[in-house]
């Protein structure tokens, strides 16, 4: 006779409609945070819409840092600090690329202009400049550490 509540059984219910546990909680909690800031006028856009998005459209984004994010560049990467536990999280690798990408987008600016200077300062084709803008650009939105000034609205 199995336990009710028991680790095989909760495994199991856990794992219906293909997620773990873990997972719909993760996507629940990143829902709620999405309604909350809805609710305090803060505007969304789900990320693979952006990475869909043409190069002209998404050069026309002004990058903001958020507030509640703390950044700091450590040695070969560009660091994330949770304010809660005071942990470091490395969130991307900074090659001198990267490291001169972050740097014009901490100053801000449209994302097209952010990467013709990058193209510039690294002797760089404008699209391999654009890439790395781009790629930067959303995994800064990916761990919430920015967002998009000018979003308009969908």
């Amino acid at each position: 006779m199995k336990k009710r509540g028991s680790r095989k059984n909760a495994g199991a219910a856990g794992k219906a409609g293909g997620l773990s546990r873990r997972q719909a909680f993760k996507q629940m909690m990143g829902e709620l945070m999405v309604f909350v800031d809805e609710s305090r006028g803060q505007k969304h856009v789900s990320l693979k819409k952006l990475e869909m998005l043409d190069d002209d459209s998404f050069g026309e984004f002004v990058p903001m840092p958020n507030r509640e994010a703390k950044l700091a560049m450590d040695g070969d990467w560009l660091e994330k600090w949770d304010r809660e536990t005071g942990e470091k999280m490395k969130i991307l690798e900074l090659n001198p690329g990267n490291r001169e990408a972050f740097k014009l987008i901490s100053r801000g600016g449209r994302i097209a202009d952010i990467a013709t200077v990058l193209s510039r300062q690294m002797d760089w084709e404008r699209e391999r400049a654009f890439a790395c803008v781009k790629k930067m650009f959303i995994t800064l939105l990916k761990h919430q550490v920015y967002t998009i000034a000018n979003l308009p609205e969908e």
